[in-house]
């Protein structure tokens, strides 16, 4: 098993996406779900915009946690460190 430096909790911050993804998702596509509730409702582009930017920095927040935790727990030294960190950056640059 790998990682365990931070007890697992940088799989918070995926929660959090999970979360601000859901809520864009409402607020790009209204209606699709039929509760009513829409936090961005009357919201700014410029805040939409804020929401969308704060994920990605989220998304990149959590594969830091993630590459730290390896790196602090023993299971990647230094160079595996490096490259899956900058794979894993490259990958989300791509999406």
């Amino acid at each position: 098993m790998s990682g365990g430096f931070f007890d697992y909790d940088q799989y918070r911050i995926n929660g959090i996406i999970d979360a601000v993804e859901g809520v864009l998702d409402k607020h790009e596509h209204p209606g699709a779900d039929d509760d009513g509730w829409n936090p961005l409702a009357g919201s700014t582009p410029e805040t939409v915009e804020a929401f969308q930017q704060g994920l990605h920095t989220l998304r990149q927040a959590a594969i830091y946690a993630q590459r730290f935790d390896w790196f602090l727990s023993g299971d990647d030294g230094e160079e595996a460190f490096l490259r899956r960190l900058k794979n894993d950056l490259d990958l989300l640059e791509k999406k």
